[in-house]
């Protein structure tokens, strides 16, 4: 199954920039010449994301391993705010970190009560009830919470 000549010509995608519709023309004639339809390619990107997906959320989890010992949950519900927890420093002082919304928290040296909202990155780290201690522990690992106060 080939592609006509006009046809090819006719294929443009304003998707992509005008040095890769070459390369695009060629990877139309080249699945047409296969037997592979569209569904296929969407298939074949479909699994090509879900497994840099898995990728992305174990790096992220080994990283956030690193950390989870210091972070002991105190109170929970099953929403993702209103949840308490506390992070031990290696010098011995302790936070509470409390959630407000979904990335937002609330941070609370226990020593001289100081408090600090911040609003946390995202990370992918997969569906977990541990999710949000995940999250919280890559925030300490880039930086994106630091317990100066």
């Amino acid at each position: 199954m080939e592609l006509d000549q006009e046809l090819e010509q006719d294929l443009t995608f304003r998707r992509f920039s005008p040095d890769k519709q070459n390369q695009i023309r060629q990877l139309v004639s080249y699945t047409t010449l296969l037997g592979l339809t569209g569904k296929d390619l969407i298939s074949i990107g479909g699994r090509l994301e879900r497994i840099e997906k898995i990728r992305v959320v174990k790096s992220n989890r080994t990283i956030a391993a690193q950390y989870m010992g210091q972070i002991q949950e105190l109170w929970s519900n099953s929403r993702s705010y209103g949840r308490r927890f506390k992070y031990h420093l290696e010098s011995g002082k302790e936070y509470q970190i409390e959630t407000d919304h979904w990335m937002g928290i609330k941070v609370t040296n226990l020593t001289n009560k100081k408090e600090k909202k911040i609003v946390m990155q995202h990370y992918e780290v997969g569906n977990s009830y541990k999710s949000i201690m995940y999250i919280i522990a890559l925030n300490v690992h880039y930086g994106h919470i630091e317990f100066d106060f």
